[in-house]
């Protein structure tokens, strides 16, 4: 069963949007349409708000969303205030895009001075290449840059799970507590190594999933079930839930917390 549940996040951001939507887009549209000029307040404003660098990863200014379902809310909320407004504000990277797709570094440098910084997190690597380069070459060195960032970003997620599980602070890790939380619904992402498997056992009255051998459920009293894997149903349950499944595929810190841990709701 696919979940239609929004997370906090997703909340966050449609109540944003459609808050700015109403009060900000909607009272000057009509005007703009009259005129038939740019609303530039309006669009200094959404910049302000951060609706048009929202989706730019962090470490060059952006919100770091990377979430398809987040933008399609934000966009539809947007759409909702004005059309064309959304379209402006949906569109301002369009001009970007080949110079930092294709631009040599001198290129790229020069741009991104004139960028403003909550724009800068744009480019996520630039490599150069020659103009004879085929596709499959040019293909290639983009998938090895974005590989390297997918690793950041893996490190990063790691590195706040651990440290937030170590200080009790929205994170846990290791099988047991993991499951717990997932229980709970506490879960916003669980963050399990490639390939783990565990068997474990199910209650048969509230659902809750363990790796330990109770005789009686400790939360409803029901009798369990064995189940050939615990985590695979810990996945199903934290999508259920509207949360996120994050997989790693190379070795990691988690590796020495039985190979799972989650960032939690609260």
């Amino acid at each position: 069963m696919i979940g239609f549940t929004l997370t906090d996040e997703q909340r966050e951001f449609r109540d944003m949007a459609h808050k700015f939507a109403e009060k900000t887009i909607r009272p000057a549209a009509s005007e703009a349409d009259e005129k038939e000029e740019v609303p530039w307040d309006v669009l200094e404003k959404a910049h302000q708000a951060g609706l048009m660098t929202y989706s730019f990863p962090e470490r060059y200014g952006g919100g770091g969303v990377e979430s398809v379902l987040a933008k399609a809310i934000v966009d539809e909320e947007i759409f909702w205030g004005c059309a064309g407004i959304g379209s402006i504000i949906g569109g301002v990277a369009l001009a970007a895009t080949p110079i930092l797709l294709g631009g040599t570094e001198d290129t790229l440098s020069i741009f991104r001075a004139q960028l403003p910084k909550t724009w800068q997190s744009l480019v996520v690597g630039t490599f150069p290449m020659s103009m004879t380069a085929s596709h499959n070459e040019v293909l290639e060195r983009a998938m090895q840059v974005g590989q390297e960032a997918e690793r950041r970003r893996e490190t990063k997620l790691v590195d706040t799970v651990v440290t937030n599980a170590a200080k009790g602070r929205a994170g846990v890790t290791g099988l047991e507590g993991t499951l717990n939380a997932v229980h709970q619904g506490r879960v916003q992402t669980l963050v399990i190594q490639e390939g783990l498997r565990s068997p474990g056992s199910r209650c048969e009255g509230c659902g809750f999933v363990t790796s330990k051998e109770f005789e009686n459920c400790p939360f409803c009293g029901g009798r369990f079930k064995h189940i050939p894997d615990s985590v695979e149903l810990a996945v199903r349950n934290v999508m259920q839930s509207g949360g996120d499944v994050e997989v790693l595929h190379d070795p990691s810190p988690l590796n020495n917390h039985e190979s799972i841990g989650a960032l939690l709701r609260y």
